[in-house]
């Protein structure tokens, strides 16, 4: 039986599976990752859908379950991913480097980069609706979109302290 990836229970419960499968010490069971992003850069949680996805399957390639969450609790939208240390196909400890795993992730993450700014520039309207809806309709029509979340944060640290 194939588990629902689209449940997070069933994945916790299947990356519990493998570990205790491995019938050895395990002293790291996960690894947290985060992909963030400025908030300038229009980027909408629906967005990171398929990155997360890549991301995702990169690890399953190596045979690696990795879990994903899009969170846009903060003016940066962005990504968490927990990542099961014991292989599901060798029961081995995940061996990558620390600076190779991020190279990696940096080709996935550039190349979406790249075909996301190529769709926004082939659609100027598509930049501005995604403006419209981070920072509101002001920022169309005034030009007042702060340029990243650290300056959205310290502006509204301002106003409080008034």
């Amino acid at each position: 039986m194939i588990p629902d990836i689209n449940n997070p229970d069933m994945v916790y419960r299947l990356m519990l599976f493998i570990i205790q499968r491995r019938h050895k010490d395990t002293p790291q069971l996960v690894r947290h990752r985060i992909v963030s992003f400025q908030a300038s850069d229009c980027i909408l949680p629906q967005d990171l859908i398929p990155l997360a996805q890549s991301i995702a399957s990169f690890y399953a390639a190596k045979g690696f379950i990795a879990a994903y969450g899009i969170h846009a609790d903060t003016y940066c939208v962005h990504i968490h991913f927990v990542i099961c240390t014991v292989s599901f196909t060798t029961l081995n400890l995940f061996y990558s480097g620390y600076i190779v795993e991020l190279r990696e992730l940096e080709k996935i993450i550039q190349e979406w980069v790249f075909h996301f700014e190529e769709k926004l520039q082939r659609n100027p309207r598509l930049q501005q609706d995604r403006e419209a809806a981070l920072y509101g309709d002001d920022c169309i029509k005034y030009g007042n979109a702060p340029l990243t979340a650290k300056e959205q944060i310290k502006q509204n640290r301002r106003i409080k302290t008034k």
